[in-house]
Order: C-alpha cells, then structure tokens, then sequence
C-alpha cells in the first residue's frame, strides 16, 4: 500500500499554501486545480476528491459551509474513493481538502495508514477572508471555524502548522513537518510559500471558547 498524505484545515487557514509546499518536496499531488483571484498560486485541490466531498455532503443534507449532522456514506461514494486511490498507482501521493475533515474516516477506512497533517488559522482571520470572498457573516464564520478545528483536535497523531505566524516561524515549521512525512526539502529551498500572499492578517479578540480553542491548536503545532 502507498503511503499516502491528506493535508486537513478549516477553509481560508492555508490549506493550499501547506499542500503547495509538500508538493515542492515531492509529494504527488496529481492535478490539481489552478489559479484564481482569492488563490494567486492555486488551491492544490484535486477536482475529482473535491466533486466527491462535495456529493457525500449533498447527499448527507449539507455543503462544506453547512456541515451536515451526520456523514452519510453509499456504495457509489466507496467505489469513486478506490477508483481514486487505484488511479494514483504505487506512488506516494496526498490531496489537500478542508472538506475531507468532515469525513476523515471514510478515507482511513481504505487507507488505514495514511498519514494526517493539519493547518489551522487565527479565528479572526479566517473570518475577514471569508467575508472577502464568500461575503460570510461573522458568526457564520467563526461557527465554521470552531466546527473544523474542533473536529482537527480530534484527530490523533496529526502533526498541526499554525498559517498565523510569522514568515520565518512558518517556514521554520515545515522544515520540522518535513522528515516526519519522509519528506525532504528541495535543493533550491521552499519557494512556495509567499507570505505577500496571506492577507487578512488580523488577530483581534474572538469569543472565549474560540480563543481557548486557538491556544490548544498553537500549543500542540510543530
């Protein structure tokens, strides 16, 4: 069995940046989808694993902004995920999807090896970016946030990134993420990461229960 990746976080916390770079350290990403004017370097997202997200959480009532209650899983969504796994070989590969944080289990149960790493963000910014680009409420967002990172802390064994420190504290981070992945870093160093591209840097205060939720995440990142 290949030794797989899945990059996990909550929407808006750098869940493409952290994809991006493990691809410059050879992690197989297949195609992924490109550019746009809220992603200048592309969301590193394969549009196939994100289509069946996206049809599990249809069919469960939900969407990845209205998490279902419950995660309901048919014969035809098993079928497309080994249709997936078989499709990227012997290789070692990942897939970045926030939405597969809703739903990790239905990938460990046909890669029980596979390999979790998680990114999180300041509440506060996540929320100005979702207004940004979605146009979201503040309590919608921060509900979000609370929903995805609480179900990130759930995860055992997840090694975790903070997106909100500074350049050389981030950069520092993936360097020690590296090795624990099998990962090394390339010869020209890590490029991808751009940190004029991170805007909505803001960290003013959130709820209690949301900030206590942050220091947890901080505490436990690499």
């Amino acid at each position: 069995m290949p030794e797989v990746v899945c990059i996990l976080g909550m929407h808006r916390s750098g869940t493409s940046c952290l994809a991006g770079l493990l691809e410059e350290a050879g992690l197989h990403l297949g195609e992924t989808r490109g550019a746009s004017p809220h992603n200048q370097k592309g969301y590193r997202e394969n549009e196939r694993i994100q289509r069946l997200h996206d049809n599990i959480l249809t069919d469960s009532g939900g969407s990845w902004h209205e998490p279902p209650e419950t995660i309901r899983i048919r014969r035809k969504h098993e079928i497309e995920r080994d249709s997936i796994i078989e499709s990227f070989g012997d290789r070692r590969w990942g897939f970045k999807d926030p939405r597969a944080l809703l739903m990790p289990e239905f990938w460990l149960e046909a890669l029980p090896d596979m390999r979790c790493v998680g990114t999180f963000r300041h509440p506060a910014e996540v929320v100005l970016s979702l207004r940004r680009r979605d146009g979201f409420p503040p309590l919608k967002s921060l509900a979000l946030w609370a929903k995805y990172n609480t179900l990130l802390l759930q995860l055992p064994r997840t090694p975790l990134i903070s997106f909100s420190t500074g350049p050389e504290d981030y950069v520092a981070s993936i360097r020690r993420l590296l090795p624990i992945l099998g990962l090394q870093e390339p010869a020209g160093n890590l490029h991808f990461f751009d940190a004029h591209l991170r805007h909505c840097v803001n960290t003013q205060d959130v709820p209690p229960l949301l900030a206590a939720t942050y220091v947890k995440l901080k505490g436990l990142a690499l």
